[in-house]
């Protein structure tokens, strides 16, 4: 495995916005490069 970056990744992330009070929820899958290396851990733990 060779990943280039963190593994880091939020599927939901929120806040109230500062200017006009609204709660602003955004969502994202994960990255593909990321999902490649999930799918290498659980086939090496089989």
């Amino acid at each position: 495995m060779n990943l280039k970056r963190q593994f880091l990744h939020a599927k939901t992330i929120g806040f109230i916005h500062p200017k006009s009070n609204k709660e602003m929820i955004f969502n994202s899958n994960l990255p593909y490069e990321l999902e490649i290396i999930l799918k290498k851990l659980r086939n090496a733990c089989k």
